[in-house]
């Protein structure tokens, strides 16, 4: 599943959002939304989000990445929506 992701444009907008916004950083465990994902751990303790992934790293060249997969993407839908839409318009002629 992970690679049908890839061809995704939510999978790449999420990612740019990610790593522009840095969150694969870690978040204090005393919050109380977190005693789920981490019942045991004692309170001030620094745990890994449980939504990270290793697209989000919070640097120039993962959003940069991002940001061009959807610009393949897009640029993939336009020739294709192109092609099939001229052959459209030539058949019924």
């Amino acid at each position: 599943m992970k690679w049908m992701a890839m061809l995704t444009p939510s999978r790449w907008a999420s990612a740019g959002l990610g790593a522009d916004n840095g969150l694969l950083e870690a978040k204090l465990v005393d919050a109380p939304a977190l005693p789920a994902t981490a019942p045991n751990a004692p309170p001030g303790q620094l745990m890994p989000s449980p939504f990270s992934d290793a697209i989000w790293t919070h640097d120039p060249s993962h959003v940069y990445t991002a940001a061009a997969a959807l610009v393949a993407i897009a640029v993939t839908a336009l020739v294709a929506a192109t092609i099939v839409l001229r052959r459209q318009l030539l058949a019924t002629k």
